[in-house]
């Protein structure tokens, strides 16, 4: 049995504790801190360094070992903590599996789900159902963020999602009322509103997250490299945020097709119960979780260029939330 309150930088999970190894360290070794495993229900431990030498072992031991003799208490209290930690990793393994059922269950039924919104006219049903027409395609990016912003709410625009985080980064935060005053606006931004002042799009910086960001890079159930690929990966897409509309009653106010394999589909956000809902289905749907509810997640504007296909982002879709 090894001592884990002598063990340093331990991480717990369940059953099984990682930390520096004693042993390495005494030699200078295990910079990383994540030699030693050690479970705490057997009390089998190894280090990953040394997984086969009897001494290592031995002076990890002399060094965070327990030597004391057990009384009847000690062994029925160690007896009632293994068990313990045995039925909360077998809920863990349950409810794991549970997940994967749901998963399953939901991508099995995704084909049938989608069906009835397949559509080999994608674009021009976007185009043809888009309550603003792009008779300006100069404009576009304008017409964009005063459609979908308020004057007076900070937005992050860039050429690169790397401009964040400096002193001069400052400049990429405006208003939409400033940026609208520039002839030419950065290809790409972030769908959330962000603390005037800043200069990092940091999470903890957002302000407001007014939109659900869907994206689907692998809907076809593999990752699309070839054009015919990426063509039915889009064409899903287009099926899946109709369904999203229909059945599940979120707003759409864009999508933008990216110029690679996806559509970024920007929905008014629902209540966070619907979006920790949507976040429990992404699997089963296919849909990337990275940019669901993250306000400071990059995106790409209209004529954004796709540098693996040199394709430009198109915007399809645009539902005005203000005037």
């Amino acid at each position: 049995m090894l001592d884990i309150n002598a063990l340093h930088k331990v991480r717990a999970s369940g059953n099984r504790v990682v930390s520096q190894c004693p042993a390495c360290h005494v030699i200078g070794k295990d910079r990383s801190s994540n030699h030693l495993v050690y479970y705490v229900d057997s009390e089998a431990f190894s280090c990953i360094a040394h997984p086969n030498d009897s001494a290592h072992l031995s002076e990890i031991f002399s060094i965070v070992g327990i030597k004391k003799e057990f009384t009847a208490q000690d062994k029925a209290e160690r007896k009632a903590l293994s068990e313990k930690l045995a039925q909360e990793r077998r809920a863990k393994e349950f409810e794991k599996l549970q997940a994967q059922r749901i998963t399953q269950a939901l991508e099995d039924s995704l084909a049938s789900r989608l069906a009835p919104y397949l559509s080999d006219s994608w674009r021009v049903d976007f185009l043809d159902s888009s309550p603003m027409n792009f008779d300006s395609p100069s404009d576009i990016r304008h017409d964009f963020i005063k459609s979908l912003f308020h004057a007076d709410q900070v937005i992050w625009m860039g050429e690169s999602r790397h401009e964040s985080g400096s002193p001069r980064h400052k400049a990429n935060f405006k208003t939409c009322k400033e940026w609208l005053k520039l002839p030419r606006l950065p290809q790409l931004i972030a769908p959330g509103t962000f603390t005037a002042g800043v200069q990092s799009k940091a999470s903890e910086n957002v302000l407001t997250k007014p939109f659900l960001i869907i994206e689907c890079d692998e809907l076809v159930g593999f990752k699309p490299e070839s054009l015919n690929d990426r063509e039915r990966n889009k064409q899903l897409s287009h099926a899946l945020i109709r369904y999203v509309e229909n059945e599940l009653g979120l707003t759409l106010r864009a999508a933008i097709e990216t110029g690679g394999k996806s559509i970024h589909a920007w929905f008014d956000r629902p209540s966070d119960e619907a979006v920790n809902a949507l976040l429990a289905m992404a699997d089963g749907l296919r849909i990337d979780k990275g940019p669901i509810d993250q306000g400071h997640y990059p995106l790409r504007a209209h004529g954004c260029q796709y540098k693996a296909t040199n394709n430009h982002s198109q915007i399809l879709f645009l539902n005005p939330i203000t005037q």
